[in-house]
């Protein structure tokens, strides 16, 4: 009798174990830099983000950099910001809700006059309407030209080939 309860117990553990490894995807997805949609942000943060598939290249207290790989039209910049917020890859503060969102701060730092959290692209017109304005302002990184967004992370939809950041910028100078 006992002989059979060691040998149950060991399959049980056995396949808690399996389950275990599965759940730990096996592999180096989750870490920086790794597989996944969003530069290995993994599972949780793709189902946030539909089918798009969203690159972080930069992510400091001065700048974050995403590109957007695969494009999901239906989610915006600020989803993506949610998704790696809910990963604990960044952390950012909005105000005026998730339809008017208005970054005021990102990565522990606050807008504080004359610098603010402000929004480049290099998404140009799209579908008729334009979502930036160089006249506005811009900001270059690798060699790419970003212009000032001319909407707010809610209603930037992720284009594929695209580049967003938010970047804290002296408003001053």
């Amino acid at each position: 009798m006992k002989r059979k309860f060691y040998i149950a117990a060991a399959a049980l553990a056995a396949v808690l174990g399996m389950f275990a490894f599965a759940a730990c995807g096996g592999g180096d997805e989750g870490g920086e830099g790794g597989g996944g949609g969003t530069g290995g942000a993994g599972a949780a943060e793709e189902s946030m983000l539909g089918d798009a598939d969203v690159q972080l290249a930069r992510n400091d207290t001065t700048a974050v950099v995403f590109t957007v790989m695969e494009g999901d039209e239906e989610r915006s910049l600020y989803d993506v910001l949610a998704a790696y917020r809910t990963l604990g890859v960044l952390t950012f503060t909005a105000s005026g809700g998730e339809d008017a969102a208005f970054i005021t701060s990102v990565n522990g730092v606050e807008n504080a006059d004359p610098s603010y959290w402000m929004v480049y692209t290099t998404l140009g017109e799209y579908e008729g309407v334009s979502y930036s304005d160089a006249a506005w302002g811009t900001w270059e990184y690798e060699g790419d030209a970003y212009a000032s967004a001319a909407y707010g992370v809610s209603l930037l939809p992720l284009v594929a080939g695209e580049s967003y950041a938010l970047v804290y910028t002296d408003t001053a100078a």
